[in-house]
């Protein structure tokens, strides 16, 4: 909103406020002055909020905050609100609030695997030098940053260092992020994204199993010159007989087991 004020240069004093030669069918110059004062005075706020707060442009500040009826206190609450709008769009910030509601729905090995792919991105952000927003999320994303997690991503791997994750690393790594960026979407944070394209990539494994008979044969073996490998080997033969996932067997307590059966992953799992 702008108001503009025209004045004859004959009835403006030196200090270029309005002298009583204002003709008064215009207006009171008393009611003129005051009003250019307070206008003044808002200008002058603005530019010492700008100055105390070390901003560099004050010019563009003053233009985009200035308002007639401007309170100086509104600029914070808006400062504010424009920085949680920042923080909601921010991904990294909702990748935490994600896996924050996720800690009492799935395991610690799980909250892991999201933790990686929050880091898979913050990587790829530095590599290819550029932000990532909810926006990026396009198709060209995907490729590049599959071609990434491929061919550029560098890790540990034993103290060695390594470039490039396995195919089923990067599927993994797809399909929670397509699972967090759906979940925001749910919840109205975010705008809808098509993520027709993003698909998971992955490549068959071998299914490599023990018998019975080898199984026994561990569980049989004389550890009596290594008593600290019979936990070891207690809870890898339990794992073998129930199919429980390293994530799941690693992590038993004695609560879970009832005599009958345990209680794992929000599975029960019977063992004779």
């Amino acid at each position: 909103m702008m108001i503009l004020f025209c004045f004859y240069p004959t009835i403006l004093s030196q200090d270029r406020r309005i002298t009583a030669q204002h003709p008064l069918e215009y207006g009171n110059y008393k009611t003129f002055n005051d009003e250019l004062a307070r206008l003044k005075k808002i200008v002058e706020d603005l530019v010492t909020y700008a100055t105390l707060r070390k901003i560099q442009n004050r010019v563009e500040f003053v233009k985009k905050y200035y308002s007639p009826v401007l309170d100086i206190s509104d600029i914070e609450a808006k400062e504010k609100e424009a920085v949680e709008e920042k923080n909601n769009r921010n991904v990294y910030n909702q990748f935490d609030e994600y896996i924050k509601s996720k800690e009492r729905r799935v395991s610690k090995a799980t909250l892991t695997v999201y933790s990686n792919v929050k880091s898979h991105l913050l990587s790829f952000e530095e590599f290819r030098k550029r932000e990532i927003t909810f926006d990026s999320f396009d198709f060209a994303f995907y490729e590049d940053f599959v071609d990434y997690l491929a061919f550029e991503h560098t890790h540990l791997r034993r103290k060695v260092l390594l470039t490039g994750l396995k195919l089923n690393t990067i599927g993994k790594t797809i399909k929670h992020l397509r699972g967090f960026i759906k979940d925001r979407i749910k919840r109205k944070i975010i705008q809808p994204i098509d993520l027709t394209d993003f698909k998971i990539p992955e490549e068959e494994s071998d299914a490599i199993y023990l018998t019975y008979e080898e199984i026994a044969k561990i569980y049989q073996t004389d550890l009596s010159e290594h008593p600290h490998l019979l936990e070891y080997r207690d809870v890898f033969v339990l794992a073998c007989l129930t199919g429980l996932r390293f994530s799941d067997f690693s992590t038993l307590k004695p609560e879970d087991y009832n005599g009958i059966c345990f209680t794992k992953s929000r599975r029960n799992l019977i063992i004779g």
